[in-house]
């Protein structure tokens, strides 16, 4: 039998066992629907577990699975779910159709409306007989079904959710605040929301206010002997460095995603459960018993075009009830931290690699991230009192710069001698030299510690990006401290002498 045929065979035989919880199946039901899909094919040629380890080499096998409302435990299976992607495809199409279909004041779906000519093709080519057949197996215990009143003029056959009746109090209530809140808060205040791909995927509940008192949760659940605030600031302000964190860890969880759309074997970062309603991922932070925090949202049902799908829910650690919850929705396979590097060697400073290129217009363009004062020493004449009261002081000032050789000059001599001394900390300790994700690039750099203005003090930092083509690195930009903070924290709490968060003042230098 051709080994298509055989996989064809798996797949219509899991699409067509229910679900239990965990992404399980019964092995002995697995068994029995592959068997009926041999003998259609007209081929029984191969057992149902020598197929899985040919097709699904990584499945998993389990002898004692039991729920509570079985009498006896039962040998299961599970496949990883994205591996069995044409089943994946009909899942979401079917759960697509279904949110889209309008209901009564009870709940009732028109059960016809789903069966589109391209939804009956994917059901008949998995080998169902019939749509209800295909819902029955997909979305167990999801669903009920009644013969449709017809003096009512009601359809044939209709569908509702089990738990219509607390999808629509959920519905409604949701739509009473956020029609309170958006005569309450003017857009002012919704715009001072940072700009980030998490605040378009969902929404933080109350508007202006709500992204806040979600940090404020995630601090109170995570680690509790880590600072996020800087320097003078310390709570004084909503724990910025973790607001920054969250933000960008996002962001690299939802391009790790969209890297490996195509890869078939790439478990989700960002994961939906399988009815569409709840959506999880891995906030990379741990709770006291150094298990994951993982942040939790529910289906926003009134989303708008070009709105946020979602609605936050709330940060689950591993001693919350809801913990329970979650692996009840998502199973065992819970969704893994973001990843930064493919290896350890490039969180280190290769001190047998020199600096090749140094960006210099760049530094100069980019100096409101020099220490201020070190730039009144060393650049030009200039009205450096308009600092505070002129937007377009540091563009100026950097023109001036550029068209000043000396001050341009002595700029990077300066520059220069505080790299050479830096380069002489990484060679006495490597740990000197601190590895950041840096989300323009999407890519690992290396921070060198600059002290400009006294030597024993750390003004700002040098961002190296490796050079593999030439075994050298390139110094890039010039980070602020906060900035350098920032970056740094996405893979790891900085283990260093000198970035260190109690020394970074609570404005950009």
């Amino acid at each position: 039998m051709e080994n298509e045929n055989i996989k064809k065979c798996i797949e219509n035989a899991y699409a067509h066992v229910p679900t239990l919880p965990g992404y399980w199946i019964s092995f002995e039901k697995f068994e029995q629907e592959f068997n009926k899909s041999l003998n259609q094919n007209g081929s029984s040629e191969i057992g149902a577990k020598d197929a899985l380890e040919k097709e699904f080499p990584g499945y998993k096998y389990m002898e004692n699975y039991k729920t509570d409302d079985m009498a006896d435990p039962i040998a299961v299976i599970r496949l990883t779910p994205n591996k069995l992607k044409r089943i994946n495809n009909f899942r979401k199409h079917l759960i697509e159709n279904i949110n889209n279909t309008p209901s009564s004041e009870d709940g009732w779906k028109n059960f016809a409306v789903l069966g589109q000519k391209d939804v009956k093709s994917e059901m008949l080519d998995l080998g169902f007989t019939s749509l209800k057949e295909a819902m029955i197996a997909m979305f167990p215990r999801f669903y009920e079904f009644k013969v449709g009143d017809t003096a009512k003029h009601e359809p044939p056959l209709m569908f509702r959710s089990l738990k219509w009746e607390e999808e629509k109090s959920q519905q409604n209530a949701i739509s009473v605040r956020c029609q309170e809140q958006e005569q309450e808060v003017s857009i002012k205040a919704i715009k001072k929301q940072p700009k980030a791909k998490l605040l378009e995927f969902a929404l933080f509940l109350p508007f202006g206010t709500g992204f806040d008192e979600a940090i404020k949760q995630l601090k109170e659940k995570a680690l509790q002997d880590e600072q996020w605030s800087y320097g003078e600031n310390n709570g004084k302000e909503t724990f910025p460095i973790l607001k920054s964190y969250l933000t960008y860890t996002f962001d690299r969880l939802a391009t790790e995603d969209e890297d490996h759309k195509d890869d078939e074997t790439w478990s989700l970062k960002i994961k939906e459960s399988e009815d569409g309603r709840f959506a999880v991922f891995n906030t990379g932070l741990v709770d006291e018993l150094y298990e994951p925090i993982y942040a939790w949202f529910r289906r926003n049902k009134n989303e708008r075009p070009g709105g946020a799908k979602w609605i936050f829910r709330q940060f689950v650690k591993s001693t919350d009830k809801e913990r329970q919850i979650l692996a009840r929705i998502f199973g065992t396979d819970m969704p893994k931290a973001a990843h930064y590097f493919n290896a350890t060697s490039e969180l280190v400073y290769d001190i047998r690699h020199n600096i090749s290129y140094y960006n210099w217009k760049h530094f100069v363009e980019r100096c409101e991230r020099l220490p201020f004062e070190f730039l009144k020493r060393k650049g030009p004449a200039f009205d450096y009192d308009r600092k505070k009261k002129d937007d377009r002081f540091y563009k100026e000032l950097s023109e001036a710069i550029l068209h000043d050789p000396i001050s341009y000059n002595d700029i990077k001599d300066s520059i220069t001698n505080a790299i050479r001394y830096a380069l002489k900390r990484v060679e006495w300790n490597f740990k000197t030299a601190i590895p950041i994700y840096y989300p323009t690039k999407k890519n690992i750099s290396l921070l060198l510690p600059l002290a400009l203005v006294d030597r024993n003090k750390i003004d700002c930092a040098l961002a190296l990006e490796a050079d593999d083509s030439n075994a050298s690195y390139i110094a890039h930009t010039i980070l602020t401290l906060k900035m350098a903070y920032n970056d740094a924290r996405l893979i790891t709490r900085p283990d260093s002498d000198w970035l260190v968060v109690d020394n970074i003042g609570g404005e950009d230098a």
